[in-house]
């Protein structure tokens, strides 16, 4: 059950409607019971995943699928493994660090300080 109430947390979290009918739909069903405690499975995923199946259906910008038709994909989400399905894992990279428009700023300013320092002629250095 602990599994369970992690899926239902998710669904609460994801506040969407379709995700939360979809998942009222399969969560009772007794051959998906012991398939909810897999850490691999998520919410977002089977939403993903059920998406992704929609989208090859899908007809110019339209896809209409029998509410039976999803829910059977949502069950063969919680059914198989990712490798099985042919979900492969997301890298996420982090995105690139940019300065903020003050330190960039400030950095040019220290730089023009820095050429006029480097600029500036002694008088002594003549002399000697």
């Amino acid at each position: 059950m602990e599994g369970l109430k992690r899926l239902e947390q998710e669904v609460m979290e994801m506040n969407n409607f379709n995700v939360y009918t979809i998942f009222n739909q399969i969560k009772d069903l007794p051959e998906l019971q012991d398939k909810f405690d897999n850490k691999e499975k998520t919410i977002k995923g089977m939403y993903e995943y059920v998406y992704e199946k929609a989208r090859t259906v899908k007809q110019g910008n339209v896809a209409m699928v029998n509410d039976r038709i999803v829910c059977l994909w949502a069950a063969n989400y919680f059914k198989h493994s990712n490798e099985e399905l042919g979900i492969k894992e997301k890298k996420v990279s982090p995105p690139p660090v940019k300065k903020a428009e003050n330190e960039t700023q400030q950095d040019e300013k220290e730089q023009k300080k820095e050429e006029e320092k480097n600029a500036q002629i002694s008088i002594f250095s003549e002399v000697a």
